[in-house]
């Protein structure tokens, strides 16, 4: 019994890529006769991020056996894109995989060197804004603007009745906040 145990080894360790091949190509070619590859991916609740994005990443496992899915680092390529703050995916047999995304909620934007850039409620820039005029959200702007940007999206939610379009920082201490009506509110440094 030890001499077939150490030949079984000894030609299994000789030809395991052969074996591992074999039995890769085998699952595959079983799933592919029963259906069990990808076929479809439905991508949910998106808003501002672009499905394409999302299926750059999912694309090179079209048609691969749905067992060879790696949930795992499918996570964290599509947890690296911009605008994703959540996600869950799952696979629905015999050959979906659906994408359930929660998205970063733009709170405000900001503008910076002639650039502009959603910002969500903690003052972290999420990604360019490619037409200004799109948009309702309120405009912060100055310098050091982003520093205390958190803090004056906090409170504005307070004050929903007064429609604040943009909010200057001035001298990294005060901000001035202009509303729908034009009206230029200077606010104290402090309170």
């Amino acid at each position: 019994p030890v001499i077939l145990i150490l030949f079984i080894s000894l030609i299994f360790f000789f030809y395991k890529n052969e074996f591992e091949n074999y039995l890769l190509e085998n699952i595959q070619s079983k799933s592919e006769k029963f259906g069990y590859t990808l076929q479809f991916i439905e991508i949910k609740n998106t808003k501002y991020l672009s499905k394409d994005n999302v299926n750059k990443i999912i694309l090179p496992n079209m048609n691969k056996s749905i067992f060879f899915i790696s949930l795992k680092n499918l996570r964290q390529e599509i947890l690296n894109l911009k605008w994703v703050n959540k996600l869950n995916l799952k696979i629905d047999y015999p050959s979906r995989l659906i994408i359930e995304i929660e998205e970063k909620i733009p709170s405000a934007i900001y503008s910076e060197n002639k650039k502009n850039y959603y910002i969500d409620e903690y003052g972290k820039k999420i990604d360019l804004v490619l037409n200004l005029k799109d948009h309702s959200l309120m405009l912060i702007y100055g310098n050091d603007a982003l520093i205390d940007a958190s803090n004056l999206i906090k409170h504005i939610k307070l004050y929903d009745k007064i429609k604040v379009v943009s909010a200057e920082y001035i001298g990294s201490r005060r901000w001035d906040l202009i509303t729908k009506n034009n009206i230029r509110i200077k606010m104290p440094e402090r309170d």
